[in-house]
């Protein structure tokens, strides 16, 4: 019935994202609108959560000193310099400084393009008078939301006249509808990977999501995409009739298994008691999960933790049980905390000798 179900999302995917690209997009908000004037007697930016940005304006950044050897200091914006950082870890941030730049003045050239069309014209060849390729080879820079805010704000800061900055708003409304639709694209073929993955088992899904929480490959666009994919899938059915007794549809329930899976792992992604926990209980042997826990725990503090975490859990769900909550998970939890306990006294008992 699983794999049923995964092979029926996995069909559905490719026809629902077909309709998913005329879905509205008001979530993902111009960066430029001229809804309200700023100082300057210009517009003012319907941004992110100013959070965001302002730690992109706190990230640390390289400057070089008066010193005549050149050489060079990692300082956070806004403060003195913290400390000098030599060999490797110079290299490292010359690398990251310079493609960020590299990425400012990309989205920098892509922007003036646009400027120099009306906003008829402004799209790619032949649907208008920008180069053919213009956004698709400049879109991994275009997608570095830091980036692209960094370059648009300071084309803001330098507009002259009303109609120019009417021009910037045309510029960031086509740009974000691109932006979206790669975003889509790329989402699209990330559950479709998902999904696949799902046929071949749970380990083979416990593996796949590992590594794309891992390569920050799981985030909230995609919890977003998930969301519009799941309404989509149930807008369909009531279209068509096919609900019967306001049951969800096997592709429904799948879709909104995956996103509810994806919103675990990105939650869980900086805890790793959880992490540990739920991969213990995907273990059905006690050799297995020791196997698991020896290079996990590095020494009998992180064990005690891990263990007092582990009965924490098993006293709110005892506390706290549900019907759908079998004894069964419980039990194997208090197996796991007796094997974690054996675990830290191995480890003592080697600290003492």
């Amino acid at each position: 019935q699983p794999q049923k179900m995964a092979r029926l999302a996995l069909a559905a995917v490719v026809g629902l994202s077909l309709a998913h690209s005329s879905l509205s997009y008001q979530a993902h908000r111009p960066l430029v609108t001229s809804s309200a004037a700023s100082a300057r007697g210009h517009a003012v930016c319907a941004t992110a959560p100013v959070q965001q940005w302002q730690v992109f304006l706190r990230r640390p950044a390289l400057r070089r000193t008066g010193d005549p050897s050149g050489q060079l200091q990692m300082a956070v914006a806004g403060s003195e310099a913290v400390g000098e950082v030599e060999g490797e870890e110079v290299q490292a941030l010359m690398a990251a400084e310079l493609a960020e730049e590299a990425a400012r003045e990309t989205v920098r050239k892509v922007v003036e393009a646009m400027m120099q069309q009306s906003s008829v014209s402004m799209a790619p060849a032949p649907h208008g008078s920008l180069p053919p390729r213009l956004w698709l080879d400049n879109v991994d820079a275009l997608l570095n939301e830091p980036v692209y805010k960094n370059v648009m704000y300071q084309r803001l800061e330098s507009c002259s006249s009303e109609e120019e900055l009417v021009l910037l708003e045309v510029v960031d409304e086509k740009l974000l509808q691109f932006k979206k639709d790669q975003r889509d694209t790329r989402n699209k073929a990330k559950l479709e990977f998902i999904i696949g993955a799902s046929l071949e088992g749970p380990q083979a899904l416990d593996e796949t999501l590992l590594e794309l929480c891992e390569t920050r490959g799981l985030d909230d666009g995609l919890v977003d995409y998930l969301d519009e994919i799941v309404e989509k899938a149930r807008g369909a059915e009531s279209e068509s009739a096919k609900k019967e007794d306001g049951k969800e549809s096997m592709l429904v329930k799948m879709l909104t298994v995956v996103k509810d899976r994806v919103v675990a792992e990105i939650r869980t992604r900086d805890k790793p008691h959880v992490r540990m926990l739920a991969a213990l209980l995907r273990m059905e042997d006690p050799p297995e999960r020791e196997a698991f826990l020896r290079p996990s725990v590095q020494n009998p503090e992180s064990a005690a933790r891990f263990e007092e975490f582990v009965l924490d859990g098993i006293q709110y769900m005892e506390q706290h049980r549900a019907d759908w909550l079998v004894d069964e998970r419980v039990e194997k939890m208090k197996d796991i905390a007796r094997e974690v306990a054996i675990v830290r006294d191995f480890l003592e008992r080697r600290r003492a000798s």
